[in-house]
């Protein structure tokens, strides 16, 4: 009688699943890693930047939209949602991107902000844009940009430039005392800005003819003696 030989079938069967569950496994891994929040960010940021060469705006602020909702915190799509709104004209849209822009920078960590400070700085300098009828508002936004980032030199010059806007305002409204505390905030910042020398000077001489046309420089006058003996005599007893 012949020895049987032993049936292969089950051990070709379960070599064939085991090669399907691994081909499976694989799959699964290659679609896990394309589908990280970091692939899905970058792919958002490509396809903004795609749309914002080929001046899509609006693809873009839909894209940069969705990065957005990955990632709150990417200086890269709010610097690229801004841009976009610029590039359409939508201030409304500009103005919301931008306060969130600021809101977010906020939070970064001193390490994430170092990293991405160039995008910080560009965000930070649309101040004029994000607020165009409002000087009081861009300042405010530019005072907390120019401290998060360390008095960089940029944000630096867009905050002298502010300061000279919100001037013209406090000129219009004769406000003296304001616009020139404005002047000497500039000069501590940039000492030979030659505007606020020139604006400074003209506005003290013109401060001081008011005065005197309106019979009030003799009481100024009178005023800074009697400050300046009391402060004498709080030093004698002193």
């Amino acid at each position: 009688m012949q020895e049987q030989k032993p049936k292969k079938k089950p051990l070709v069967i379960a070599g064939i699943v085991i090669g399907i569950l691994l081909a499976l496994g694989i799959g699964a891994g290659v679609t896990y890693a394309r589908n990280t929040p970091e692939r899905r960010l970058e792919r958002q940021l490509e396809l903004g930047q795609k749309y914002l060469e080929e001046m899509d705006y609006e693809q873009v602020v839909a894209a940069y939209r969705a990065a957005l909702e990955i990632d709150p915190r990417s200086t890269e799509a709010y610097l690229g949602g801004i841009r976009a709104c610029d590039g359409m004209g939508d201030g409304a849209g500009l103005e919301e991107f931008y306060a969130q822009a600021l809101s977010a920078v906020e939070e970064l960590e001193p390490e994430q902000l170092e990293a991405q400070l160039e995008n910080v700085v560009q965000i930070v300098v649309y101040a004029d844009k994000a607020y165009p009828e409002a000087p009081e508002q861009a300042v405010a936004a530019l005072e907390r940009g120019h401290e998060l980032t360390g008095g960089n030199d940029q944000v630096t010059d867009a905050l002298v430039d502010g300061y000279l806007n919100l001037a013209e305002l406090l000129q219009t409204e004769k406000d003296y005392e304001g616009e020139l505390s404005l002047y000497d905030t500039i000069l501590e910042l940039r000492p030979e800005n030659g505007t606020a020398l020139e604006q400074r000077k003209d506005r003290v001489e013109e401060y001081l003819e008011e005065l005197i046309a309106g019979g009030h420089l003799l009481r100024v006058v009178l005023k800074v003696h009697i400050r300046n003996h009391i402060l004498v005599f709080v030093d004698e007893l002193l």
